[in-house]
Parts: C-alpha cells; structure tokens; sequence
C-alpha cells in the first residue's frame, strides 16, 4: 500500500523527506480544504522534498461550483505548475446539479498534457459516483480521492472497494479523511485500496494552530502498512 501526505505547511516536507514518503499533495489553508500554493512554495518544496510532488489546483475554498472567472483561473494555475516542475496535479469541480463538470474537466486535462491528474473529494458531492467514475476514466484521470461520503475513510471501507472494484486497474481509488494509525487496519484488511491519503496531523498540533504532520503518528502509519 502506498501512502501519500498531505502537505499545508513547509515543516512537513522535512518529515516527508526523512520518512521517505513517496508521494506528496501540496496545498496550502489547511481550514479551507487545501487551496493552490503560489508557485514558489513550490519551488521550495522541489529544494527539500526528493519524492513526487502533486499540487492541489483549488483557486478557493467552499463549494467546487466555479463561475466562469474562477474557471479560467483555475486553468491558469495548472498551467503555471505544469511549467514549474509539478509531479502532477489535483483538482475537482462541479456543476450546479452535482454532477462533474464534464467541459471544464477536458479542458483541464488537455492543460495537464503527460501529468497524472488526481479528481479530489469533490468527487463525494457527486450525485451519480458510478456514472462520475466512467467519465473520469474516459478523460484519462488516474486517481479519486474519497472518504467514500462519510467523515473517514474508514466508515466507508465497503463502498470504497465498491469503487475499486468497478474501476478495476483503470484508475486507483485513493482512500482519504481521517486516515489514522488508529484505523489504518481497518482499509489494510478490506484488501482492495491499494492507496491511502493522510495529513497525519494530530490534534495537539491543531490546538497550537499548527498544520505541521506529526512525525510519530506517520512512522505508525508506515509500521501499519509495512506489516500488511
């Protein structure tokens, strides 16, 4: 199983690089979801991270129904990261019927050129998942990160595999909201998530107003999943 971090402050870069994770989602705000970081975070994050990074594409937080303006931003931010040097990409919106917004989803794609394109848990608004994963096969994305509706990913394990079940080995469901060492087990011994989606950051570490990954409680999520 292969673990990827959530990264809202540059602190856990250097808990990313000394664990050795292999794969990073970096975002800022933290209490908006995670939105776009500006363009040197990600040049910073390329000098101490060695593993692949994959930015969030969110010009805000809130709903992921975007006007017209919003849209050409957030176009204009995927572009930017494709010529930084981004791993690949993160990104989801929706129409005002909670179905994917299927034009602006093939104009992404078509930014995104040879990059691995992650649809994020906008994905859970769906009214139709089964009918949203199609589409999102047919436009080539290679990840869905979701919690499978619920608060954790946990609570959700069975319509998870669901997903990974219809997907098949066209595209990886990512298991992601509130993956703990407490629970970890529980998506370990469903057998069929191949991924999971942490931000490892502990309550303690939110109550000093800190968004920084607990380094503890990511080397008991490695010892977890290393003992599968």
């Amino acid at each position: 199983m292969t673990l990827e971090l959530a990264v809202f402050d540059l602190g856990s870069l250097q808990v990313a690089e000394k664990l050795r994770i292999p794969r990073i989602e970096l975002c800022i705000d933290y209490k908006a979801g995670g939105i776009t970081p500006p363009l040197d975070i990600l040049l910073e994050a390329r000098s101490q991270y060695s593993g692949l990074i994959y930015v969030m594409i969110r010009p805000r937080g809130g709903d992921f129904v975007y006007s017209l303006e919003e849209q050409r931003h957030l176009l204009d931010q995927a572009r930017a990261m494709v010529c930084t040097g981004a791993d690949g990409l993160v990104t989801g919106f929706l129409n005002e019927q909670s179905q994917i917004d299927e034009q602006l989803l093939k104009q992404f794609m078509d930014v995104a050129e040879h990059l691995p394109v992650t649809f994020h848990r906008a994905f859970d608004r769906c009214e139709d998942p089964f009918g949203s994963l199609d589409m999102l096969m047919r436009y080539g994305i290679r990840r869905v990160l979701s919690s499978g509706g619920t608060s954790t990913a946990a609570e959700s394990i069975d319509r998870l595999c669901s997903y990974q079940l219809h997907c098949a080995e066209r595209l990886t469901v990512l298991a992601g909201g509130g993956v703990r060492s407490a629970n970890i087990r529980t998506l370990l011994n469903a057998g069929h998530i191949r991924e999971v989606h942490t931000a490892a950051i502990v309550p303690e570490t939110l109550d000093k107003g800190m968004y920084v990954a607990d380094r503890h409680e990511l080397e008991s999520l490695l010892v977890s999943i290393g003992n599968q």
